[in-house]
This record gives structure tokens, C-alpha cells and sequence, in this order.
């Protein structure tokens, strides 16, 4: 049982080290290059940011926010929840998959972008989260919390500007 263990986790790091190599030598994101016979189907040419194993299957999570997924899908594991987007994260066991979702520091509205439509939430969440929860109850105002000192105050608008305008 342990040899096996020892065996899998030698295989996982070896995938995510090839995988890293990959993508060190290339500019942008990487290109992950998949063989055997669960990798069908699958398209993993270019903008894979990240790998994760599970016991026979994987996951590869998009520098669009998007999952490609692949392998045995016996208890649909390989079944990325609809819509496919804003993933910022995602591991791979036994007999399941999680991604973590989540946007960017300045996306005060959720629609995964960071632009002048985030303003006026960005203006509601520095008077407090209750004001901005009642207002944009599936989103995290400390989104707002741009400088990252922890606190949503009055310090976080000239970085709050800057991403705005590109700097």
C-alpha cells in the first residue's frame, strides 16, 4: 500500500514538474503535452496555468478562468460545474474534484474584469460591507482592499485608480 502511495506521489510531481518545465521555457502561458490513454479528447494545447492529479484522472485549469478536465469520470469528476469561468484554483483526489472560484482584486460587480463598471460598487464598499452586501450579495468586498493592508478604507482608491486606468 505504501509503495503505491510513494509511486503515485513520485508520478503527480514528475507531471507537475514536466508541466512547469513546459511552460518555463515558453512565453506566456504553457503548453501542457499529454500521453496515454486517458488524455482523448482533450484539448490542452496552449494556456494551461496549472495541473493537478487525481487517481486516474486530471485537471488543468485555463489561463481564462476556464477547467479542461479529463480521465475516468466514474463519479463525474471529470464533470466541471457550468458555468466553467472565474476558477482560480483547483486540486484532484481519489474520486473527486474542487476549484476554488474568485476574481480579481478590483472586480467590485463580479463580471471577472477589472473596468469603470466597478466604480460605483467600488464607492459602496469603502461606506461598509453591510451597504455593499445588501447590494452585490454574491460578491467579497474586501475585492476592494486593493493596497492588501487588510482594511477597505480610503488608502485603497489611489491603487484602486491605478489598476483602473492600467498602471
Amino acid at each position: 500500500m505504501r509503495r503505491g502511495f510513494v509511486r503515485l506521489l513520485c508520478e503527480c510531481v514528475l507531471v507537475v514538474l514536466l508541466a512547469v518545465g513546459a511552460a518555463w521555457g515558453q512565453s506566456g502561458h504553457g503548453s501542457v503535452v499529454g500521453w496515454g490513454q486517458q488524455v482523448v479528447g482533450v484539448d490542452l494545447s496552449k494556456g494551461c496555468v496549472a495541473m493537478a492529479g487525481g487517481w486516474f484522472h486530471s485537471l488543468a485549469p485555463k489561463a481564462d478562468g476556464s477547467i479542461v478536465a479529463w480521465g475516468r469520470n466514474d463519479l463525474h469528476q471529470c464533470d466541471v460545474p457550468i458555468p466553467n469561468e472565474n476558477f482560480v484554483g483547483v486540486a484532484a483526489g481519489e474520486w473527486f474534484s474542487v476549484g476554488l472560484k474568485g476574481y480579481p482584486y478590483g472586480d467590485m460587480n463580479c463580471d471577472a474584469a477589472v473596468n469603470g463598471f466597478d466604480i460605483d460598487a467600488f464607492v459602496v464598499a469603502l461606506l461598509g460591507p453591510d451597504e455593499y452586501y445588501s447590494q452585490y450579495p454574491d460578491c467579497d468586498h474586501t475585492n476592494a482592499d486593493i493596497n492588501r493592508d487588510g482594511v477597505v478604507n480610503g488608502f485603497d482608491i489611489d491603487a484602486f485608480v491605478e489598476l483602473l486606468i492600467g498602471g
